[in-house]
């Protein structure tokens, strides 16, 4: 089960209460194609597929609904929809593709990523997409960086 925790900083006031929850639930799609994966006692990220993707940016687009509603509606982190929305509006639908195939980064990119993420206080999402890159570079060659 996704928390709900994240979602009050996108300005939204509405309560968690037990009854709305449980209304939601019973109104939510199905999370086709997700699962949680564990690899010795290390959880790994969700994964979701591209047709569950694009039923979120779709609902977003098509509806007055904000990150955070349509977070909660698809039970999912609200920073996820915003990463979601940013790259369809960069890339269109091919953005919510998953990548194939591996990229290699120099050390002098990796360096510069880090110094853009660091110099312009940026959030690791913004720093990706300046850059065309998974959000979760940014944060593994910044704990580098920091050692």
């Amino acid at each position: 089960m996704f928390g709900y925790g994240g979602f009050g900083r996108l300005g939204d006031k509405n309560s968690c209460c037990d009854h709305v929850r449980v209304r939601e639930l019973m109104n939510c799609p199905p999370k086709v194609g997700l699962f949680k994966s564990t690899f010795g006692n290390k959880t790994m990220a969700k994964k979701y597929t591209f047709d569950f993707k694009k039923q979120v940016i779709e609902h977003y687009f098509n509806s007055n609904d904000g990150y955070g509603l349509t977070a909660r509606r698809f039970q999912m982190p609200a920073n996820t929809v915003e990463c979601w929305v940013n790259l369809y509006r960069r890339k269109g639908i091919e953005g919510l593709k998953p990548v194939t195939k591996p990229r290699c980064f120099s050390p002098e990119f990796k360096y510069k990523v880090v110094r853009y993420f660091i110099g312009n206080h940026l959030s690791q999402n913004k720093t990706a997409l300046a850059f065309d890159i998974h959000f979760g570079h940014v944060g593994r060659w910044f704990k580098i960086y920091q050692k």
